[in-house]
């Protein structure tokens, strides 16, 4: 299990634990999926391993997919038809429930809980940074540049 929620994410997964429950609904069936993840991975900002703690609390409509005759229709989509995900021959695949699940949890971008420390991190990135720019052959242009 832990090999689909590493391919979910851009980091190690630790550990994950919870459950999912499927039951149906008059329109095919509602996946709810409440689990705790331990992901480790680098801070976008300052590139230190944080590892971050994901509570999922999610609940995941599908509907049967619809036929190859319905598909060629046009079919108009309501609001509330783009909240819902497809399973075909009666079968729902788990994997792809706490796949997505887990992306729609885990936040976009992952920063330190430590903000202060993140950013003298991210100073001395920096810093670093523009000390190598001048060693750099072409620096002496760049103050020829108005």
């Amino acid at each position: 299990m832990l090999d689909v929620t590493a391919s979910a994410l851009d980091e190690v997964v630790d550990s994950i634990e919870g459950t999912c429950r499927v039951v149906r609904t008059e329109r095919g069936a509602e996946a709810r999926v409440e689990a705790l993840l331990l992901s480790r991975g680098s801070c976008d900002r300052c590139d230190a391993e944080i590892v971050r703690e994901t509570k999922l609390d999610q609940r995941l409509n599908y509907e049967p997919h619809p036929d190859a005759e319905t598909a060629a229709e046009e079919v108009e989509l309501e609001a509330s038809d783009l909240d819902v995900g497809w399973y075909e021959a009666g079968r729902l695949d788990l994997a792809e429930v706490l796949s997505e699940a887990i992306v729609l949890a885990v936040p976009v971008r992952r920063v330190c809980s430590d903000v202060s420390a993140c950013e003298a991190r991210t100073a001395a990135l920096f810093a670093a940074q523009e000390s190598t720019e001048s060693l750099s052959p072409f620096a002496a242009l760049r103050d020829l540049i108005p």
